[in-house]
C-alpha cells in the first residue's frame, strides 16, 4: 500500500488494482481505447473530496467487477476545475469560477475551432486548491504517460496522491516528495515521472488533459458511453448499474460479469430489464 496513505478505503483500492499486474498486457491494449463498446471517462482533480470518494468507492467497486471485460475502456483526466488566465476570460489572482467556466467553453474539449491563441499561456495556470493542486495534477498527468495510459498502473498512484489532499488540500507540502513516494509504492518509474514533470513532456501531458475536459459545473464529472452521470452514483441509479447496462447492450445473450446486478434498469431507468 501507499506509504503516505492510511485510509482503509485506499488500502482496499490498492489491493483491487494490484491484481492487474497479471493481466497488464491485455489491459494496456484496452485502456482508454476509442473503439471500446463501453467507455468510462472520469474527470477530476487533487483536493476534491467528492472525486476521491468516487475513486475509492463506486469506481473501485465497479472496476473490480468489470475491469477484465475486454469491451470496457476507462480513462481518468486530472484537470478538473483548473484554467489558464486569458485575455478574454481574465481570472488572475484568486480562483474565479466564472473565469474557469469561460475558459472551459473557449479552450477545453468544447472549444470552437477558432479557440483563442492564449488558451494555454502565457497566462498563469490557476487551480482551485492552489499551486499544490496544479503540481499534483501535473504529476498524475505524467503518471498516465509513464504508465502508457494503463489505468491499472496509474490509478493507484492517483489514489495515493489524492488521499494526501483530503484533510486540507491547500496546505499540502512537498508535492515532489509525495509523488516520488507514491511512485515507488505503486510501482511507477519515479525517474521517468520526475523527468516528465520537470520538462516539456509535462507541459504537453497536462495540456492534453485540459483539452480533453468538457465544460462542466462541478467535479467529479463522469461519463459512460458519452452520457453524463450527474451525480455519478446514487442509491436509485448506482454507477455499477450504469456500466453493467452498457455491457449488457454489447454482450447480448452472453452472461454478465460476475457481480453485475441480475436485474438492471433499462434506458428509461426502470428496473424491469434482465440479462438475456
Amino acid at each position: 500500500t501507499c506509504s503516505t496513505c492510511s485510509s482503509s478505503s485506499l488500502v482496499e483500492l490498492m489491493a483491487v488494482f494490484s491484481k492487474w499486474g497479471q493481466v497488464l498486457v491485455m489491459a494496456t491494449l484496452v485502456a482508454g481505447r476509442a473503439d471500446a463498446a463501453t467507455v468510462i471517462n472520469f474527470f477530476g482533480q487533487a483536493g476534491c473530496p467528492h472525486c476521491y470518494a468516487f475513486l475509492v468507492g463506486p469506481l473501485n467497486r465497479t472496476l473490480a467487477i468489470v475491469g477484465e471485460v475486454k469491451s470496457v475502456s476507462f480513462e481518468y483526466f486530472p484537470w478538473g476545475n483548473a484554467y489558464y488566465t486569458t485575455a478574454k476570460c481574465k481570472g488572475g489572482g484568486a480562483y474565479d469560477i466564472l473565469s474557469r467556466k469561460c475558459w472551459d467553453s473557449n479552450c477545453g474539449r468544447d472549444a470552437p475551432s477558432d479557440a483563442p491563441a492564449d488558451c494555454f499561456g502565457p497566462g498563469k495556470l490557476i487551480c482551485q486548491n492552489g499551486e499544490v493542486e496544479c503540481e499534483a495534477d501535473r504529476y498524475v498527468a505524467c503518471a498516465k504517460q509513464v504508465a502508457g495510459k494503463a489505468w491499472q498502473r496509474y490509478l493507484p498512484f492517483t489514489a495515493c496522491i489524492d488521499e494526501a489532499f483530503q484533510s486540507n488540500p491547500t496546505e499540502v507540502r512537498g508535492v515532489e516528495g509525495l509523488a516520488m513516494r507514491c511512485a515507488t509504492s505503486t510501482g511507477l518509474d519515479s525517474s521517468a515521472l520526475k523527468a516528465c514533470f520537470s520538462g516539456s513532456l509535462g507541459d504537453e501531458a497536462i495540456k492534453a488533459e485540459a483539452k480533453a475536459t468538457p465544460s462542466h459545473g462541478f467535479c467529479p464529472v463522469v461519463f459512460v458511453d458519452g452520457k453524463l452521470l450527474d451525480p455519478p452514483d446514487t442509491p436509485e441509479r448506482p454507477f455499477l448499474t450504469e456500466v453493467c447496462n452498457s455491457i449488457a447492450k454489447d454482450q447480448g445473450s452472453k452472461p454478465p460479469p460476475e457481480g453485475c446486478p441480475l436485474m438492471i434498469g433499462g434506458p428509461s431507468g426502470t428496473a424491469g430489464d434482465t440479462w438475456a
